[in-house]
């Protein structure tokens, strides 16, 4: 859209309606304006530049008919190079300079000039708009905005309450960025030496010089323009335009604008709390960028030198902050927190250098040192800052004077206090981030403690113990002297009087309202406490000492205690927050901290119980002393209480407005980790006290506070806090739901968890850690599932809980809940990286919901509605798409189908339960499934689903409980698809004989993937891979038969069902299905079900009937053929035991009046060659004749009955293998019985005698063969 359309629309909607609202179509029409230029706004900040491939393809670029000669592309390139702008737009430019010029003329550098212009045209109307929206913007909102029953109140894109008013002040600030931000943006042309930067012309320079240096009695005001000053000096200093320099820079020290910027930008809470690290690091470079550009010219040198010499000559006379102190604080607090703009800021460093030149007053010497410590926050810069004053000689000289300081503390001015507590934190950080190679020649802590035992004043022991805590980290032997020091300074106050903590605390820092040594003795102590892991008995009975300290004079004491800065109050709570949990966590007197502390003791683990106990038994106490004061509501419980109960609004206000907001938020933060400590933990004490949810439970608005973080998104710790407290108060508080019902904070508390949700699935970058409260929510979820009704799952996903418990159907009411977030988050499953844990739990989640009595028919309902379509989406979409490439993921992605396979089955289940109430959406999932009736060469998801879990399989690095998982939800579809008849099938029985296809193969699949007799060289080097890969397919497999024995009950069923009474195809199909379940039984587990339920009996007597057919003739052959399939799997399958069985029931009768195969032929004879060849086997299994005899006559008679076959098979030509079952069948029991049927043969065939003479002949050397291999065997045994 045109900047001249998006101006009338703007003034016809905004402009022109005298005050009064727009209507719906104005509203409309601009809100399609702006949608539409939202390309020319980024424009401002974000345009393509020029580039080499771009200006060589400038030939190929199709140009303009008014644009076809050299000094038109010389024209495009130059403005391409003098704007910075991409060769195609400045055609486009130099064209539209052409159209306006054609009726005048114009020599090329006019057309030229006049594209130029037209390009600053355009911005210029883009930043009117701009203006005109941020100017509309600006006005109070009319009450009728929108509609005279507004909220003051209204959500923003993370689900939290926000005022009206903050909002619109939020969407001023970013239109403010666009106008800020724009004019900063200068073509990166102006690096190139070559390019010319665009100079303003003089009258507008004149003008806006005078603008700039009016000056104004506002001081807030005059602190802003003062910034603008700060920044005109900067640009003239960088174009080389000094003519208004030196007045302007006249004006900035003298208003000492970098006081303002310290405290009035840098100093406030706003700048100091925001969490937009990235726009707080553009802001400090360019503040960074303006001190450079102010310390590299000669003329602000000269105003910086005189402003050092006004410092050191001024006598303390001066009514505000110095513009030489004020600029050298300001320098340290920018480049403090940003260390990377210090690298090779040759610049700043020759600054540096310069100001600590020559001689220092106590002022500006005290001003240097502390920017020297803001610098030193890095190991480059701490090391220019340790050369710098030892080149001074002023390390040396600072610790040659520590001895004269302690003889002489009473008397020490103020000055010097100064002086040395900013040399004692610059040895801070130089120790903290330094070479510690440099500091060898140094005693450290021996003199840092003689002079804290001193008469120092507050201030200077804060900046003596932080020097004392840099050194514990620097070795073992340090940390240990400070122990012992620190257990002399104890001693010292208790004891000898010395020096007194409690003295120094309620007396001389609580008189002046300042805590600095208090707050560096508690962080001394916290960072002691944490670099330790085993105690000894002395460095306990020091903490105990100091235990008892912190708990009766700081923490009890502090809100009743005044404070000069409200900072220092919530350092030292949190510094007695974190006392308190390191106590809770260093000293776990419960089974499991005892043990884990055996565990990573230096010593043996066998060390008695009795002796750790005995050598902790200090630490045990305190952490006793502390379980009950939370378990008797004493004073940690009640201090932490106090800090807790403001609640959540108010702990935002104060993070934001405050700038001890972010300590506030420590402290709530560690508040709420005890609580959690203290709630896993009281357990032991409940023989003596109460348990913490009883006192908790005297005020339940207690628990509504702790209840109600979760909804404070600026910390997920916090969050994770809240959500455990929620999981353990709901397990452990009777009636907790209802007690939540009656509050009035039941659906803020439910908006605030769907909330979280809803955010961490959005903004974190790996939802795969069990401390991601995102997690611990659908933890939360999944574990209350099957707690008595109502339970907080119900309560969190907003079923309607109104009726009493056991007479009503729980229906998820629709507002903001985590049943929606869910729902909403598996229907987009995106950032399956970030989020495929989650996605896992969401699948997990639903399917319990579903299998559960109370909410499976309203879940069931909701999912198969039109609003989400769940099983049919997710089965085009994540059922069947391809498996991630990388592991976690496969596995992950494995889980969710597993889970989904597993709702499918149960929404099946129902289904068919529920009968015609839910058949249209089983036929639907069954279509999805199988594939519609009516179509043809499609492939079925559930085949699609199969070749997923063969994918998975085949990756050896796969997990195998995944599969494993799949598998069974999978097998779950298509048992209960098959075992339900469901209804809807109506004549389609092709699908049912689909699903026996697929549960064959599944079966079939196992056997093969997970066969265990894998053949192993011995000279193969990967023989113990091989070993191993064997060893884990067995396992594999035996755990595979562990979960079909499990379900074979319904399976066995089914199949015997529909193998006896079903349709000639169903029979076949069951019969096959019943062979693949025979192949894995190597328990003989399915043998006996099939004895016991008498189907086996049943279809060995059903081989006599098989006959006299008439109609499906060649499907009843398929049918016997299955029959005996499963007869000779029972045969092979058992070996000797399985044939056994078979011949008990008399299955060779009934093969010999099996008349089927004068109607089949050999289509069926060869199966039953098959069989009889098998049983075979019991002739060499029994040593009796007699029982030899038996199954031989069997078998002999078998042969009677089937003579013509037999004849035809031995003398005929023909398949080759029924002909060697009949050789072999004949041969070996021939010996058996001398009345074979020989005449009987020439009977069957009278016009063959020479084949009868031959087949005569054959028999009787078989029988003299047999002869003579039985006299060997008596001769041999005689013998």
């Amino acid at each position: 859209m045109s900047s001249n359309r998006l101006r009338k629309v703007i003034s016809a909607t905004l402009l022109c309606g005298g005050g009064s609202s727009p209507t719906p179509s104005e509203r409309r029409e601009l809100n399609e304006a702006l949608n539409e230029s939202i390309t020319s706004f980024q424009s401002l900040l974000a345009f393509t530049g020029p580039s080499d491939s771009s200006r060589a393809e400038l030939d190929e670029i199709e140009m303009p008919d008014s644009l076809n000669n050299d000094e038109d592309i010389e024209m495009v390139l130059d403005m391409s190079d003098e704007l910075h702008l991409n060769v195609t737009h400045c055609v486009r430019l130099i064209q539209s300079a052409h159209l306006e010029w054609a009726s005048i003329g114009g020599a090329p550098q006019d057309i030229l000039k006049h594209a130029i212009r037209l390009w600053f045209k355009e911005r210029r109307e883009i930043l009117e708009d701009l203006y005109t929206l941020l100017r509309e913007l600006n006005r109070e909102e009319p009450a009728d905005l929108v509609g005279p029953h507004s909220e003051p109140c209204v959500l923003d894109s993370s689900g939290v309450l926000v005022r009206r008013e903050d909002v619109l002040s939020l969407e001023k600030l970013i239109l403010g960025h666009c106008l800020c931000l724009s004019t900063l943006v200068v073509g990166s042309s102006c690096c190139s030496p070559n390019a010319s930067i665009v100079t303003l012309e003089d009258s507008f320079k004149n003008e806006f010089h005078e603008i700039v240096m009016a000056t104004g009695c506002d001081p807030n005001v005059e602190g802003f323009i003062g910034c603008i000053r700060l920044a005109w000096a900067a640009h003239m200093i960088v174009t080389q335009d000094l003519d208004h320099l030196d007045s302007c820079l006249e004006l900035v020290f003298q208003k000492n604008v970098f006081q303002f910027i310290s405290d009035g930008i840098l100093g406030t809470a706003a700048y100091q709390n925001h969490d937009d690290e990235d726009m707080s690091y553009i802001y400090n470079i360019y503040f960074g960028k303006l001190i450079t550009c102010l310390v590299s010219h000669p003329l602000s040198l000269q105003r910086v030198r005189q402003s050092k010499d006004m410092a050191i000559t001024s006598q303390g006379r001066e009514t505000g902050p110095l513009p030489f102190l004020s600029l050298l604080g300001l320098v340290g607090k920018i480049y403090e927190k940003n260390q990377e703009l210090l690298s090779g800021n040759y610049v700043l460093w020759t600054f540096v250098n310069m100001v600590g030149e020559g001689s220092l007053n106590f002022q500006t010497r005290v001003a240097f040192l502390n920017m020297l410590s803001s610098l030193a926050s890095s190991q480059e810069s701490t090391s220019k800052v340790f050369e710098l004053l030892r080149w001074r000689d002023e390390f040396e000289t600072f610790f040659a004077h520590l001895t004269s300081y302690h003889a002489r503390f009473l008397q020490l001015a103020e000055e010097e206090g100064k002086e040395l507590a900013s040399y004692l934190n610059i040895l801070q950080k130089v120790v903290e981030h330094g070479n510690l190679l440099e500091l060898n020649s140094f005693a450290y802590v021996e003199p840092l403690f003689k002079l804290l035992l001193s008469g120092a004043p507050p201030y200077v022991k804060g900046a003596l113990l932080g020097a004392i805590k840099a050194f514990v980290h620097v070795s073992p032997v340090l940390k240990d002297e400070i122990w012992e020091k620190l257990e002399e300074y104890g001693k010292s106050g208790y004891m000898l009087r010395v020096y007194d903590m409690q003295f120094e605390l309620n007396e001389v820092e609580a008189m002046i309202q300042n805590y600095p040594s208090t707050i560096s003795f508690l962080d001394l102590l916290n960072t002691l406490l944490l670099e330790e892991r085993d105690l000894d008995c002395l460095k306990q009975s020091c903490v105990a000492i100091f235990f008892w300290f912190i708990y009766n004079d700081v923490f009890r004491l502090f809100p009743q205690r005044a404070y000069t800065d409200p900072f220092q109050k919530w350092q030292l709570v949190v510094a007695c927050l974190q006392h308190f949990h390191t106590i809770l966590r260093l000293y776990d007197i419960s089974e499991e901290g005892i043990n884990s502390d055996l565990v990573n003791s230096q010593r043996s683990t066998v060390i008695p119980i009795v002796e750790f106990l005995e050598k902790n038994i200090i630490g045990f106490l305190l952490f006793y002393m502390l379980l009950q004061d939370f378990t008797s509501g004493n004073t940690v419980f009640q201090n932490i209480m106090c800090i807790l109960l403001p609640g959540v609004n108010e702990l935002m206000s104060e993070r934001t407005n405050q700038l001890y907001g972010k300590l506030l938020e420590k402290a709530v933060q560690l508040s709420m980790e005890i609580i959690v400590l203290v709630l896993e933990k009281d357990l032991l004490a409940v023989y003596q006290w109460r348990l913490l949810e009883v006192m908790l439970s005297l005020d339940f608005n207690q628990i509504l506070a702790l209840l109600e973080y979760v909804g404070y998104y600026f910390e997920p710790q916090i969050q994770l806090c809240s959500i455990k407290i929620m999981s353990i108060l709901s397990s452990r508080v009777d009636g907790f739901v209802e007690l939540l019902l009656r509050s009035n904070a039941a659906i803020s508390l439910i908006g605030k968890y769907a909330a979280c949700l809803e955010l961490r699935s959005e903004v974190c970058k790996s939802l795969d850690d069990a401390s991601e409260p995102a997690i611990l929510i659908m933890k939360l979820l999944e574990d209350n599932i099957s707690q008595p009704a109502p339970n907080i799952t119900h309560f969190l996903l907003h079923f309607d809980l109104e009726s009493p418990t056991g007479q009503f159907v729980l229906q998820p009411k629709f507002p903001h809940s985590c049943l929606k977030v869910i729902l909403e988050i598996l229907d987009k499953l995106s950032k399956p990286k970030v989020n495929m844990s989650l996605h896992e739990s969401g699948f997990k989640l639903l399917y319990k919901l579903c299998s559960d009595a109370k909410t499976h028919d309203s879940m069931m309902k909701l999912l198969r509605g039109k609003e989400y379509l769940f099983f049919a989406k997710h089965l085009d979409t994540i059922g069947v798409c391809p498996l991630p490439e990388e592991h976690s993921l496969c596995i992950s992605s494995l889980h969710q189908r597993t889970w989904l396979l597993k709702l499918l089955a149960v929404e099946l289940y129902v289904g068919d339960v529920n009968g015609s109430t839910d058949l249209e959406a089983c036929d639907s999932i069954l279509e999805h499934l199988f594939g519609h009736a009516n179509v043809e060469n499609t492939k079925s998801k559930v085949l699609e689903l199969l070749e997923i879990v063969q994918s998975g399989l085949r990756d050896t690095s796969m997990d195998v409980n995944a599969n494993l998982d799949m598998f069974k939800a999978w097998s779950d579809i298509i048992e209960i698809s098959a075992l339900r008849r469901i209804s809807s099938l109506g004549q389609r029985t092709e699908v049912l004989y689909q699903q026996y296809g697929l549960l064959l193969s599944f079966f079939q699949y196992c056997q093969n993937a997970l066969d265990p007799d894998i053949e192993i060289d011995p000279p193969d080097p990967d023989r113990l891979m091989n070993q191993e890969r064997a060893d884990a397919l067995a396992e594999f497999a035996l755990t595979n038969f562990s979960i079909l024995r499990k379900e074979a009950q319904p399976i066995l069923d089914l199949v015997i069902s529909d193998a006896s009474q079903g349709s000639e195809k169903m029979k076949t199909m069951s019969l096959y299905v019943l062979d693949a379940l025979l192949i894995v039984d190597d328990e003989k587990y399915f043998l006996q079900k099939l004895q016991t339920t008498g189907f086996l009996r049943n279809c060995i007597e059903s081989l006599s009937d098989q006959g006299g057919y008439s109609r499906e003739l060649m499907q009843q052959a398929r049918t016997l053929e299955a029959k005996l399939a499963v007869l000779l799997r029972i045969s092979h399958t058992y070996g000797t035991i399985g044939a056994q069985v078979l011949f008990s029931m008399d299955i060779l009768q009934h093969c010999a009046s099996c008349r089927a195969m004068s109607i089949f032929g050999m289509t069926t004879f060869t199966p039953m060659l098959r069989l009889v060849f098998s049983l075979l086997v019991l002739i060499d299994r029994y040593d009796i004749l007699e029982v030899k005899n038996n199954i031989a006559w069997e078998v002999a008679n078998f042969v009677k009955c089937h003579n013509s076959i037999f004849d035809d098979l031995l003398w005929e030509e023909g398949d080759e293998e029924p002909r060697e079952l009949a050789r072999s069948i004949v041969s070996k029991v021939w010996r058996f019985d001398s009345a074979f049927p020989c005449q009987e043969a020439v009977a069957a065939s009278p016009s063959s005698p020479q084949k009868y003479s031959i087949f005569f002949i054959c028999c009787i050397v078989v029988m003299i063969f047999y002869f003579l291999l039985d006299l060997l065997h008596c001769i041999f045994y005689s013998v």
